[in-house]
């Protein structure tokens, strides 16, 4: 199924993904492409350069204990702080989360991770744009559930128990049984995907960009997922990435300078009818739900911001590498997908608040 033409202006990005994936032959994957990664513990993509995307203009300021990157958004009163492995990327830094929170960065290496699911069933799930493939930490190492992806970015469940996949070179949305691997393409030509959601009424909404420039050729794309034809529903975009409803209405960043939060109303339509709920953000991947009426947002200053219902904001959590997705428990414990960038090693991050 067709939405739009695919991507025609992401030859560099397309190149750098192709050098990415030559490099990662299985013997050089941590744990290798098909087989589980040890372990101790659980878009744009714009940062699909060489370098993890270009180069951030927006703040970069010191967070709590001076650690770089808690932007402008607050400086988060010290947590425990979360150490970094042995061998990880100088990128990587000794992150420290807000007074509340205690921080876990899983060991076990991701070859460039950008989203992480906590499934129905508590199974806490990541893509691994890296490495082609899906993974699930099983307390011990990561199981492998999909390979064989191209790129894979956003990362949600359906109510049957199987797996959505945006694949941005592909420019696929793709169904994943979690049981046995096997892919099945949804939608296709749909540009290059980053982020998707679920909507309240049942399709899949996915983020795509054509240019990683501000050329407003940004589009969120509903897709039934009973065979009907993709549609556009937010339009006039620069590069959007995560997203997700509350109050029946889309919520989307955008990675591109200057970042923001953006509302749509309800039935969608061009970015400049969307609210603008904030601009403090610097280049920003991943969006969540706080589970009190505001969002958890991670952005390329190396933080994972909490931005209130009313506007102001907090930093959670300050000096790691580059956060993708993000996703909460039910007992409100939050997962951090730590991009790092492109061709880098990953990790996840748990933030378990206290009781």
């Amino acid at each position: 199924m067709s939405g739009a033409t695919g991507p025609s202006r992401v030859a560099r990005r397309v190149l750098a993904a192709a050098a990415l994936v030559a490099a990662c032959a299985d013997d050089e994957l941590p744990g290798g492409r098909g087989a589980s990664s040890p372990g101790a513990g659980g878009g744009a993509s714009a940062g699909s350069g060489t370098s993890g995307g270009p180069t951030s203009t927006g703040p970069t300021t010191s967070g709590a204990g001076g650690d770089p990157g808690a932007g402008g958004g607050g400086a988060a009163a010290a947590g425990r702080p979360c150490e970094v492995p042995p061998g990880a990327d100088p990128s990587v830094g000794r992150a420290v989360s807000a007074a509340g929170f205690d921080c876990e960065r899983i060991p076990a290496p991701l070859a460039s991770p950008r989203d992480v699911l906590v499934a129905e069933d508590g199974a806490i799930l990541l893509s691994e744009l890296g490495a082609g493939r899906v993974v699930q930490w099983d307390g011990n190492a990561y199981a492998v559930v999909a390979a064989g992806l191209e790129s894979p970015i956003g990362l949600r469940e359906e109510a049957d128990g199987s797996l959505l996949v945006a694949e941005e070179l592909r420019g696929t949305l793709a169904r994943i049984d979690r049981a046995t691997g096997a892919r099945t393409v949804v939608a296709s030509d749909l540009q290059a995907v980053t982020y998707l959601t679920l909507g309240p009424d049942g399709a899949a909404y996915v983020s795509s960009f054509r240019e990683v420039a501000p050329t407003a050729t940004g589009i969120v794309w509903r897709v039934p997922l009973d065979g009907g034809a993709p549609s556009a529903f937010a339009t006039g975009l620069d590069v959007p990435e995560g997203l997700a409803f509350l109050g029946g209405a889309l919520h989307v960043v955008e990675w591109h300078l200057p970042s923001g939060l953006f509302r749509f109303p309800p039935g969608g339509g061009a970015r400049e009818e969307a609210t603008v709920l904030t601009r403090d953000l610097t280049e920003a991947y991943g969006l969540c739900e706080d589970g009190e009426g505001g969002w958890l947002i991670g952005d390329h200053a190396g933080r994972v911001l909490r931005v209130r219902g009313d506007g102001t904001s907090e930093v959670v959590l300050s000096g790691i590498g580059k956060p993708g997705g993000i996703a909460r428990s039910a007992d409100g414990v939050i997962f951090v997908a730590e991009f790092v960038g492109f061709g880098a090693t990953g990790y996840l991050i748990r933030l378990t608040p206290h009781r």
